[in-house]
């Protein structure tokens, strides 16, 4: 950990790194058996709409972590149901960044502003992905391709939810007390309590 944050590991020691790529890898395929069998299940449609909306965002998010780390990587889109479905051929970078660009703007559409009044069993849970999310990564993708024309726009558009706004005091954002404030627009939630492990100093599980 201490290499990594001096940026004087590379890629290529999985030591570092094999643990985001298995990581990211798992977590896709999780996204690819929802994407692939929940649009068959007799459902709320807004439930339906928001699970897969945030199945897309995930899966986009973790596309964005492996091809901004690796670059050329392979993009599964479908749960693995035979052995000829384990063997995806290496992507081009662009054809990463094409698949990350799909799934946030897959993604916008079905998710909402907040969850503050869906009516669900997701009711008023933060930290799920929501539109603004999924707008601001696709923004963040665009202008990691220097399309800064379209990254402004989206950046625009997340602006004019009018959900977000700066906090008066910028160190805030640090603070434990002042976690998911007015400025957060996708924040994960860390809870010992979740069955997470806590790794300790050095990455050594305690």
């Amino acid at each position: 950990l201490y290499n990594i944050g001096r940026f004087a590991l590379g890629t290529a020691d999985g030591a570092g790194y094999a643990w985001a790529y298995g990581a990211y890898y798992e977590g896709i395929a999780r996204c690819n058996q929802v994407l692939d069998n929940v649009p068959a299940i007799n459902m709320d449609a807004g439930l339906k709409n928001r699970i897969l909306g945030q199945a897309h965002f995930l899966r986009g998010l973790y596309f964005f972590h492996l091809v901004n780390f690796f670059g050329k990587v392979e993009l599964p889109t479908h749960y693995v149901k035979t052995s000829a479905d384990y063997f995806v051929k290496q992507s081009t970078e662009a054809e990463g960044w094409k698949q990350v660009e799909d799934d946030f703007t897959a993604a916008i559409p079905l998710l909402p502003v907040s969850y503050t009044a869906t009516g669900g069993p997701d009711q008023g849970q933060i930290g799920r992905a929501t539109k603004g999310a999924a707008m601001g990564y696709l923004g963040k993708t665009l202008l990691f391709n220097k399309d800064f024309a379209g990254a402004a726009a989206q950046f625009k558009a997340v602006i004019d939810l009018g959900v977000y706004d700066l906090v008066a005091n910028y160190k805030d954002n640090f603070t434990e007390s002042n976690e998911n404030n007015i400025e957060s627009i996708f924040e994960v939630q860390f809870s010992r309590d979740a069955g997470g492990t806590d790794l300790g100093w050095g990455g050594a599980p305690t």
